[in-house]
Protein backbone atom coordinates (compact mmCIF):
# COMPACT_ATOMS: atom_id res chain seq x y z
CA UNK A 1 0.00 0.00 0.00
CA UNK A 2 1.81 3.04 1.01
CA UNK A 3 4.77 1.56 2.14
CA UNK A 4 6.05 1.68 -1.09
CA UNK A 5 6.21 5.27 -1.11
CA UNK A 6 8.57 5.17 1.93
CA UNK A 7 10.26 2.12 0.91
CA UNK A 8 11.68 3.10 -2.61
CA UNK A 9 12.06 7.06 -1.12
CA UNK A 10 12.19 8.98 -4.40
CA UNK A 11 13.36 12.84 -4.91
CA UNK A 12 11.93 14.80 -7.64
CA UNK A 13 13.49 18.56 -8.11
CA UNK A 14 12.79 20.38 -11.32
CA UNK A 15 14.25 23.37 -12.30
CA UNK A 16 13.95 25.46 -15.22
CA UNK A 17 17.26 27.19 -16.44
CA UNK A 18 17.58 29.61 -18.97
CA UNK A 19 19.10 29.14 -22.19
CA UNK A 20 22.16 31.27 -21.81
CA UNK A 21 23.13 28.72 -19.10
CA UNK A 22 22.22 25.47 -20.08
CA UNK A 23 24.45 25.15 -23.94
CA UNK A 24 27.98 24.74 -21.96
CA UNK A 25 29.14 21.45 -22.64
CA UNK A 26 26.22 20.19 -24.83
CA UNK A 27 26.13 18.20 -27.58
CA UNK A 28 24.37 18.67 -30.92
CA UNK A 29 21.06 17.18 -30.03
CA UNK A 30 20.88 19.29 -27.11
CA UNK A 31 21.45 22.98 -29.11
CA UNK A 32 19.23 25.97 -28.84
CA UNK A 33 16.17 25.89 -30.40
CA UNK A 34 14.81 27.20 -34.21
CA UNK A 35 12.23 30.10 -34.68
CA UNK A 36 10.52 31.50 -31.65
CA UNK A 37 6.52 30.82 -32.21
CA UNK A 38 5.75 32.77 -28.79
CA UNK A 39 2.54 34.20 -30.40
CA UNK A 40 1.31 30.98 -32.36
CA UNK A 41 -1.88 29.86 -30.74
CA UNK A 42 -3.57 27.63 -31.96
CA UNK A 43 -6.31 25.15 -30.30
CA UNK A 44 -6.45 21.97 -33.36
CA UNK A 45 -2.71 21.93 -33.53
CA UNK A 46 -1.74 18.25 -32.35
CA UNK A 47 1.84 17.39 -33.32
CA UNK A 48 3.39 13.83 -31.97
CA UNK A 49 7.13 14.86 -32.02
CA UNK A 50 9.96 12.49 -34.10
CA UNK A 51 7.06 12.73 -37.05
CA UNK A 52 8.01 16.52 -37.35
CA UNK A 53 11.19 16.50 -37.39
CA UNK A 54 12.05 16.87 -33.30
CA UNK A 55 15.17 15.48 -32.25
CA UNK A 56 14.28 13.09 -29.46
CA UNK A 57 16.50 10.68 -27.63
CA UNK A 58 16.37 7.97 -25.23
CA UNK A 59 13.31 6.52 -26.38
CA UNK A 60 10.80 9.72 -24.76
CA UNK A 61 7.54 9.09 -25.85
CA UNK A 62 6.14 12.80 -26.23
CA UNK A 63 2.96 14.77 -27.74
CA UNK A 64 2.67 18.57 -28.13
CA UNK A 65 -0.76 19.84 -28.57
CA UNK A 66 -2.58 23.14 -28.37
CA UNK A 67 0.44 25.20 -30.46
CA UNK A 68 3.05 23.89 -28.14
CA UNK A 69 5.85 22.79 -30.38
CA UNK A 70 9.20 20.41 -29.03
CA UNK A 71 12.42 21.23 -30.73
CA UNK A 72 14.40 18.22 -28.89
CA UNK A 73 14.02 16.05 -25.78
CA UNK A 74 16.67 14.30 -24.04
CA UNK A 75 18.20 12.85 -20.87
CA UNK A 76 21.14 13.89 -19.03
CA UNK A 77 22.84 13.34 -16.22
CA UNK A 78 23.11 16.94 -14.04
CA UNK A 79 26.78 17.14 -15.23
CA UNK A 80 25.35 17.58 -18.50
CA UNK A 81 26.56 14.10 -20.08
CA UNK A 82 23.93 12.74 -22.01
CA UNK A 83 22.16 9.41 -20.67
CA UNK A 84 23.00 6.20 -22.65
CA UNK A 85 19.82 5.01 -24.77
CA UNK A 86 19.18 2.05 -22.47
CA UNK A 87 18.32 4.70 -19.31
CA UNK A 88 20.32 3.52 -16.94
CA UNK A 89 21.01 5.20 -13.53
CA UNK A 90 22.58 4.01 -10.18
CA UNK A 91 20.93 4.58 -7.15
CA UNK A 92 20.83 8.10 -5.83
CA UNK A 93 22.25 9.07 -9.46
CA UNK A 94 19.54 12.02 -10.74
CA UNK A 95 18.17 11.86 -14.32
CA UNK A 96 17.23 14.80 -15.80
CA UNK A 97 14.66 15.41 -18.72
CA UNK A 98 15.35 18.24 -20.81
CA UNK A 99 12.47 19.78 -23.23
CA UNK A 100 13.26 22.62 -25.59
CA UNK A 101 10.23 24.34 -25.96
CA UNK A 102 8.52 27.00 -28.38
CA UNK A 103 4.73 27.81 -28.68
CA UNK A 104 3.79 29.12 -25.09
CA UNK A 105 1.91 32.40 -24.66
CA UNK A 106 3.41 34.84 -23.39
CA UNK A 107 0.88 37.87 -21.56
CA UNK A 108 2.55 40.94 -19.82
CA UNK A 109 6.06 39.71 -20.98
CA UNK A 110 5.72 37.12 -18.74
CA UNK A 111 4.95 32.79 -19.55
CA UNK A 112 3.01 30.81 -16.84
CA UNK A 113 3.65 27.18 -16.97
CA UNK A 114 2.69 24.41 -14.48
CA UNK A 115 4.17 21.03 -14.49
CA UNK A 116 3.47 17.72 -13.31
CA UNK A 117 5.25 14.02 -12.82
CA UNK A 118 4.94 10.91 -12.22
CA UNK A 119 6.33 7.89 -11.34
CA UNK A 120 5.46 4.06 -11.43
CA UNK A 121 7.04 0.60 -11.13
CA UNK A 122 6.83 -1.77 -14.23
CA UNK A 123 3.81 -3.26 -12.07
CA UNK A 124 2.28 0.01 -12.04
CA UNK A 125 2.85 1.10 -8.53
CA UNK A 126 2.87 4.46 -8.77
CA UNK A 127 5.34 5.84 -6.19
CA UNK A 128 5.10 9.56 -7.20
CA UNK A 129 2.75 12.13 -8.04
CA UNK A 130 3.35 15.70 -8.23
CA UNK A 131 0.39 17.58 -9.76
CA UNK A 132 2.27 20.66 -10.38
CA UNK A 133 5.84 21.22 -9.10
CA UNK A 134 5.63 24.89 -10.66
CA UNK A 135 3.15 26.32 -8.15
CA UNK A 136 5.89 28.68 -6.71
CA UNK A 137 5.93 30.53 -10.11
CA UNK A 138 3.14 32.14 -9.75
CA UNK A 139 4.32 35.15 -11.22
CA UNK A 140 5.15 33.77 -13.72
CA UNK A 141 8.47 33.17 -15.67
CA UNK A 142 10.26 34.94 -18.80
CA UNK A 143 9.51 33.81 -21.92
CA UNK A 144 13.55 33.06 -22.41
CA UNK A 145 13.71 30.63 -19.24
CA UNK A 146 10.32 29.15 -20.59
CA UNK A 147 11.93 27.62 -23.98
CA UNK A 148 13.76 25.47 -21.93
CA UNK A 149 12.10 23.17 -19.26
CA UNK A 150 14.26 20.42 -17.05
CA UNK A 151 12.82 18.05 -14.73
CA UNK A 152 15.15 15.84 -12.53
CA UNK A 153 14.31 12.72 -11.01
CA UNK A 154 16.19 10.79 -8.50
CA UNK A 155 15.47 7.03 -7.21
CA UNK A 156 17.19 7.67 -3.78
CA UNK A 157 16.70 3.77 -2.35
CA UNK A 158 15.46 0.36 -4.05
CA UNK A 159 14.40 -2.23 -0.95
CA UNK A 160 12.93 -4.39 -3.94
CA UNK A 161 14.29 -5.26 -7.64
CA UNK A 162 12.03 -3.68 -10.25
CA UNK A 163 13.00 -3.59 -14.46
CA UNK A 164 12.52 -0.24 -14.49
CA UNK A 165 10.45 2.36 -13.69
CA UNK A 166 7.95 4.58 -15.97
CA UNK A 167 8.47 8.44 -15.40
CA UNK A 168 5.57 10.55 -17.08
CA UNK A 169 5.28 14.30 -17.01
CA UNK A 170 3.32 16.65 -18.30
CA UNK A 171 3.71 20.79 -18.88
CA UNK A 172 1.23 22.84 -19.82
CA UNK A 173 0.57 26.63 -20.09
CA UNK A 174 -1.76 27.95 -17.71
CA UNK A 175 -3.00 30.74 -19.98
CA UNK A 176 -3.01 29.08 -23.36
CA UNK A 177 -3.56 26.06 -24.61
CA UNK A 178 0.02 24.73 -25.00
CA UNK A 179 0.39 20.93 -23.48
CA UNK A 180 2.84 18.77 -23.49
CA UNK A 181 2.90 15.08 -22.64
CA UNK A 182 5.22 12.12 -22.18
CA UNK A 183 6.75 9.30 -20.67
CA UNK A 184 9.86 7.46 -20.67
CA UNK A 185 11.53 4.36 -18.96
CA UNK A 186 13.94 4.79 -16.55
CA UNK A 187 16.28 1.34 -15.32
CA UNK A 188 17.78 1.29 -11.82
CA UNK A 189 21.33 -0.72 -11.32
Amino acid sequence: MKKLLAILGLAVCVIIISCNNTNKGKTETQSKPGKESQKKESNTDDDIIGASGGQITNNISIKATGGAKVNSAFLTYPNGDTVPEDNIARIGQKIQLNLYVDGWLEEKGKVFLGAGEKIATDHGEVVLDEPDMFLSYSDGISPEDAKIISIRAVITRMDKKFDFFVVSFRVWDKKGNGVITGNYKLRVK
